[in-house]
């Protein structure tokens, strides 16, 4: 199904609408129901080796697909419903605890991670909310902006409630992505 059609997708005019189908997909899901137990697993295994999105578009870009374009509809895929949000803080955490990672990179963990704890389930955040502060504050502590030292604080202190948490995270996306 729509698993089939975003796994190992190249084209990014053709992967900008695999992304939208899987969207599509989790919120009918979510509505709806899985039907099977593996389909949101499979569909976000599919999803993942998108993250991060490492697209350049071409001096020419006669269809206009962008990677702020194709970040956002893969943020949109990840947390289209509650199922694929669990998954989607797990790649979250993957890639705050790499330590290669560039800032863009860190960026765009701790806004997918915002996102998603914004709609996965209590459980899954109560069960990853501490690690992602952690990894949150150890990625805050090497930006030296004040701005990255006041969200690694306000995380630390925001994980155990969910709105709070999804705030703490979306100030310290911002905080990373200005710091130089």
């Amino acid at each position: 199904g729509v698993a089939a059609a975003v796994d190992g997708e190249r084209d990014p005019r053709c992967l900008l609408r695999a992304l939208g189908a899987a969207r599509g997909c989790g919120r009918a899901a979510d509505t709806i129901g899985w039907g099977d137990a593996g389909a949101a697993a499979g569909l976000a295994a599919a999803l993942s080796p998108y993250f991060p999105v490492s697209f350049v578009a071409p001096a020419r870009n006669p269809h206009g697909v962008t990677a702020v374009g194709l970040r956002e509809a893969l943020r949109a895929a990840l947390t289209a419903a509650p199922e694929l949000a669990s998954e989607a803080l797990d790649l979250a955490l993957e890639c705050l605890r790499d330590t290669g990672a560039s800032p863009d990179e860190i960026g765009e963990a701790l806004t997918l991670a915002a996102r998603a704890a914004e709609v996965c389930p209590e459980a899954s955040l109560e069960a990853t909310a501490e690690e992602l502060m952690k990894a949150v504050a150890a990625v805050a502590s090497m930006a030296p902006a004040p701005a990255a030292a006041a969200a690694q604080r306000l995380a630390a202190r925001a994980w155990h409630r969910r709105v709070a948490c999804a705030r703490g995270l979306r100030i310290a996306a911002r905080a990373a992505t200005a710091s130089p």
